[in-house]
């Protein structure tokens, strides 16, 4: 099986989400079994406004879309691709901003604020790259 040309050159898109994921998913079963507390002194106190288990889906939906979006047509692969991106950086500065006025929010600020934020920023980007090029360069 071949990879198409969405990220063909970059594999380090597909082993990010691959690792995303793991972590989403691991996330939802702590969530859904309740064995996981999202603690307002990491997390903030906004935090509990939503339950954990749709920020897990949330997580999931958007890094297992970016994978499923690798995996498709140019264009398509593409247009999924920017919006699970889309979704994942919306994510992840809702987690960055809640996590700042945190106590102990310093682990969640610096993973949300300093990596996946600006990945996911990265990846919307090349998207929207990939789309534009597809629309434009037609041959």
């Amino acid at each position: 099986m071949s990879i198409p040309s969405l990220y063909q050159q970059a594999w380090w898109p597909l082993f990010f989400n691959t690792l995303a994921l793991f972590v989403a998913v691991a996330f939802f079963m702590d969530a859904y079994t309740g064995s996981f507390a999202m603690s307002p002194e990491v997390h903030g106190e906004a935090v509990y406004m939503i339950p954990a288990e749709l920020w897990a889906v949330s997580l999931v939906a958007a890094h297992g879309g970016f994978m499923f979006g690798l995996l498709c047509e140019r264009m398509a692969g593409a247009v999924i691709c920017l919006i699970s991106s889309f979704l994942g950086l919306c994510i992840y500065c809702i987690f960055f901003v809640m996590a700042s006025g945190a106590p102990y929010g310093g682990i969640v600020v610096y993973f949300s604020g300093l990596l996946f934020a600006p990945l996911s920023m990265f990846f919307m980007l090349q998207s929207f790259v990939e789309i534009w090029s597809v629309r434009h360069v037609r041959g």
